[in-house]
């Protein structure tokens, strides 16, 4: 079959191959991988539950990041839409609105926000100001005329904002000239005076001398366009990369506003806090100490970003919940009828284990399977990490709060410890954040009569969450005693503070909990298992080269190859790892026909073991022992189509391989010999 090349004569041959369905002699060269079903719903229940605990986290998680950036938001908002408003100082010309968004914290949605915010008509001030809105990229724009393209291309050829117009190419201005683009914004301000907004994503990835033209062009044309750059910076606020990139000839043209965000780590931190530590909410997974770590010091060394913040938590669920087969039942636990059996053997493995822990005798065999109540157990495990969790949880916060009120407070002649967010909260997970109330009660002794009776007040308004009312009432009732101690005056006042603090040091100490001493604790805690950091940042090249070269450590239906064997019969791999292989033992330049001949001699014997159980088969077969048959006349003409077969057959294959290694760049084509390639990759070890 061939394909005619325009305006020559030649054809270039093309093989085709047509699908015929597997054959049992297909199936005996490389059997396909089969699947155990009760396994794979067992991995789908779990995905299941990966799905929903993982939403609910990161739906807090993004919530706190978006709280902490509210103000800001709202306030960039209201600048962006006051951008035209009338200046009390007037200025010899006017100037193009900038607007700098100076966030540490990269690939976070603040310009989401602000972009959604643009959309709604709150503003009191600016009610009914149309927005346009353009994003741009640094791709977007990789000269003056793309960029500006770009920019214009994106307003004029929306829908619903004016009339499509039949344009004529030989009239019209081009689709980069502003002139196109002040006669639309003319056109569509006879009904309404809209606001154009270009937001500029990673400005500093953006070509300076490009972005300068950009500018000057808008600024030459403020009075007939209104339009507002909204441009995104990550890097230091000071010195700002504006003044460093550009110069001052442009600085002079623009009317330049910064926000600046607050700090990336103090956000993601914040983050961490409301949805791991706080009393209101209840996720389904919660991370162990050594977990914790690693992310804190993973975002500390290498980036503040909130994509790889948000990553490294969604990894840690998919990693629990991918290698625990009880983490199914995390948020609720299936019924015998419907949980495969497989996890109800665990379910009962670990329930006759928790029972001989706790001193309980086990049911006997016979009843084994029948009277252990699973889902009744594994409701009251559920129940029980919560509320363990849930007192963690407050331990933490009440250790907040007090270091909050002290820190609020002021002493002469005491220096105040500091206190860092993820110190405390990894102490916590430790069990050990009792110490730092203990360094906080020489504080708590010092306070005079009015700056204790605020504390109690506001120890009792913290005790009133709806989480805490009905579980530490016995802490509210101790709080009301306090007070009205104070108020009757029996005892001496610094009795009283002294009372409290020793009171309150052991009902913090009395709130630590080990998680990983409950019952079932791994279903909902991970406990000491470290972070799977090598998930976050894969070595890829080492990935690829081990897979080619040991195929059966990554799960294939092969023999792995035994222990007196320093590697596999090369005929039992794959294609593409036999002639990688042989891509290993040659040189620098490989000839294609050589290395095609090696590649035929290895199938061949694959070829003759397949016949080999073939025959093996035949000879054990009941009904065809001591059965003769008699060869048919036309036997060497069959035998010749299915030579002739199998010699395109193995070309196809060993194109197919070839293919494979010239994708994954193994291979560089040279055009000084057409039957030859070079190697690219010669460092691999054994």
């Amino acid at each position: 079959m061939g394909s005619n090349n325009v305006g020559t004569d030649n054809t270039t041959p093309v093989l085709y191959i047509p699908y015929e369905g597997e054959t049992d002699q297909d199936q005996g060269c490389m059997p396909p991988l089969t699947q155990d079903d009760e396994m794979l719903e067992q991995v789908r229940l779990r995905l299941d539950a990966y799905h929903r605990a993982w939403l609910k986290c990161l739906q807090r998680l993004q919530s706190s990041i978006r709280s902490q950036h509210e103000t800001m938001v709202r306030d960039v908002v209201h600048h962006v839409r006051a951008a035209y408003a009338e200046k009390a100082v007037k200025i010899p010309y006017q100037e193009l609105p900038v607007v700098c968004i100076q966030s540490s914290l990269s690939g976070s949605s603040i310009l989401e926000d602000i972009s959604s915010s643009l959309d709604e008509d709150e503003d009191e001030h600016f009610p009914a100001v149309q927005v346009l809105k353009v994003h741009l990229y640094a791709s977007d724009c990789p000269n003056v005329m793309g960029g500006m393209k770009s920019i214009i291309a994106n307003l004029t050829e929306r829908l619903n904002v004016l009339e499509p117009v039949k344009r004529k190419p030989s009239t019209s201005s081009a689709n980069y000239d502003v002139e196109m683009l002040v006669a639309w914004y003319t056109a569509l301000s006879k009904a309404s005076h809209p606001l154009i907004v270009v937001i500029m994503h990673d400005f500093e990835q953006f070509d300076p001398r490009v972005v300068q033209d950009i500018f000057y062009i808008f600024s030459q044309n403020v009075s007939r366009l209104r339009c507002v750059f909204l441009v995104s910076l990550s890097s230091p606020v000071s010195p700002s990369f504006l003044h460093l990139a550009y110069p001052k000839s442009t600085l002079a043209l623009l009317c330049m506003d910064t926000f600046v965000a607050p700090p990336g780590y103090t956000v993601l931190e914040s983050a961490l806090q409301n949805t791991f530590f706080n009393v209101e909410f209840d996720p389904d997974l919660s991370l162990g100490p050594k977990t914790f770590e690693q992310i804190v010091h993973f975002i500390k060394r290498n980036s503040i970003s909130q994509d790889t913040f948000l990553t490294t938590i969604q990894l840690v669920h998919l990693r629990h919940f991918l290698l625990n087969p009880l983490s199914l039942v995390v948020q609720e636990t299936p019924s015998a009828i419907s949980s495969p059996s497989s996890l109800h053997d665990i379910m009962t493995r670990r329930l006759k284990t928790t029972d001989q822990v706790n001193g309980r005798k086990s049911p006997t065999k016979r009843h084994a399977q029948k009277d252990i109540p699973h889902v009744t157990a594994i409701n009251q495990a559920r129940t029980n990490f919560k509320t363990h969790f849930r007192k963690m949880r407050l331990q933490y916060g009440l250790v907040q709060f007090i270091y909050g009120f002290v820190k609020s407070q002021e002493f002469e002649d005491r220096k105040l410890p500091q206190f860092h967010l993820t110190d405390v909260m990894l102490e916590t997970l430790r069990g050990k954040v009792h110490k730092y109330i203990q360094r906080l009660a020489p504080f708590i002794r010092n306070l005079d009569e009015c700056q204790f009776v605020s504390l109690l007040a506001q120890l009792d308004d913290y005790f009133e969450q709806p989480s805490l009312v009905k579980s530490e009432k016995k802490a509210r009732e101790e709080i009301a005693n306090f007070l009205s101690l104070l108020v009757d005056k029996a005892k001496a006042f610094e009795h009283i503070v002294s009372v409290f603090s020793d009171w309150l040091e052991d009902y913090i100490a009395d709130l630590t909990t080990r998680l990983d001493d409950l019952p079932l604790w791994d279903v909902w805690y991970t406990g000491d298992a470290p972070f799977p950091s090598e998930f976050l940042n894969p070595s890829s090249r080492a990935s690829v080269l081990s897979g080619l070269l040991r195929p059966h450590d990554y799960g294939l239906d092969m023999e792995a190859p035994s222990a007196n064997e320093k590697e596999a019969e090369i005929w039992r791999l794959p294609d593409i790892s036999i002639l990688f292989t042989r891509y290993m033992e040659s040189g620098k330049m490989i000839n294609v026909y050589d290395w095609f001949e090696s590649f035929q001699v290895a199938l061949e014997a694959q070829r003759e073991h397949v016949k080999e159980q073939e025959s093996a088969k035949r000879n054990h077969s009941p009904n065809k022992r001591g059965a003769k048959r008699k060869a048919p006349s036309n036997d060497s003409k069959i035998a010749e189509v299915k030579e002739e077969k199998w010699k395109v057959e193995v070309q196809a294959r060993f194109m197919c391989a070839l293919h494979g290694l010239d994708y994954l760049g193994f291979i560089k084509h040279t055009g000084r010999k057409a039957d030859h390639v070079l190697r690219t990759v010669f460092d691999v070890g054994d």
